[in-house]
């Protein structure tokens, strides 16, 4: 290979890395994050009890932004049943606990009084997704937890950029999250997140 074409072939392939990368706007608030899924993940972790609840409403953060939506736009289905998936593994616990009633998860000897029912042939599934679902909903109507969660999502944007101004871009990314969860808990009451196919607990 000659000197001038391999020259050619790298000018072509600077030029197409260069037009790529400025495909993606990086730095707009509408139209993508400036911090990874996986950060914000990382920040959520920090919540204890809650975190899948965290990683909830961020994974609802990450697509939003993705599709360049505004948090009180009407949040299309997909987008929910991404999201949805992040509850699924504490909900899907919730349902296969050795008692019925949602607060109590341990085994059936070990259950106090109240909560003596194994799961078994009387065990409803869909009844108690959309009691878990309910609880997590009360969470996320309760005053002050938009707020936290929004605290805890902002966090991953500290010391991530060199520069003040890029790390307040990033954090008011995350301005719209008690709109987002408004939108969510008026538009997905338990039932109707139940019946979503991400946990697929209830019949539609």
């Amino acid at each position: 290979m000659t000197k001038l074409k391999g020259a050619a072939i790298l000018g072509a392939i600077t030029v197409a890395g260069v037009m790529l990368v400025s495909s993606f706007p990086a730095s707009s608030a509408t139209s993508g994050l400036l911090v990874s899924a996986h950060r914000l993940e990382k920040a959520c972790e920090t919540t204890g009890d809650v975190a899948p609840v965290c990683k909830f409403v961020a994974g609802f953060v990450v697509r939003v932004a993705a599709l360049g939506l505004n948090p009180g736009d009407p949040i299309p289905s997909d987008v929910t049943e991404k999201a949805l998936r992040k509850l699924r593994s504490p909900i899907k616990r919730l349902l296969k606990s050795g008692c019925c009633d949602g607060p109590c998860v341990l085994p059936p000897d070990e259950c106090p009084p109240s909560c003596v029912d194994a799961c078994g042939s009387g065990f409803d599934r869909c009844d108690n997704c959309v009691k878990a679902v309910s609880e997590i909903e009360i969470y996320l109507a309760t005053n002050g937890t938009a707020n936290f969660l929004k605290d805890t999502l902002e966090s991953a944007c500290i010391g991530r950029f060199p520069d003040q101004a890029t790390t307040d871009e990033c954090i008011g990314q995350f301005a719209g999250v008690p709109t987002l969860i408004d939108n969510f808990l008026t538009n997905f009451p338990p039932l109707t997140a139940c019946q979503d196919a991400a946990l697929h607990a209830c019949p539609e």
